[in-house]
């Protein structure tokens, strides 16, 4: 049976992080020892965002991983910019197109 039809929007969204991060981890058929997140936190209810950032915290210090996160949640942000405590480097983009 699909998921789709047992579990909410974050479930799946959790379930796919999941099987995801997994798979990043543990992969070795690239050097490229990087990680790239769209927006994971979407539809993530604050206990969920929390245990996510310590998810990314035991990743980064079990691993050599290199993890990049793009958000548009200003909270969430400062959020994991304190949980992380100093081992992060950000940019903050205003905008799209030419200015």
């Amino acid at each position: 049976m699909s998921p789709c039809y047992i579990f909410s929007t974050a479930q799946n969204n959790v379930l796919a992080i999941s099987i995801f991060l997994s798979f990043a981890i543990q992969q070795n058929w690239s050097n490229l020892n990087t990680i790239f997140l769209d927006d994971p936190v979407q539809n993530l209810d604050d206990i969920n965002v929390h245990s996510f950032v310590d998810i990314l915290r035991s990743i980064i210090s079990q691993t050599d991983k290199q993890i990049f996160i793009s958000t548009h949640d200003e909270r969430v942000f400062n959020f994991m910019l304190k949980k992380l405590r100093g081992k992060v480097q950000y940019f903050n983009f205003k905008g799209y197109g030419i200015y």
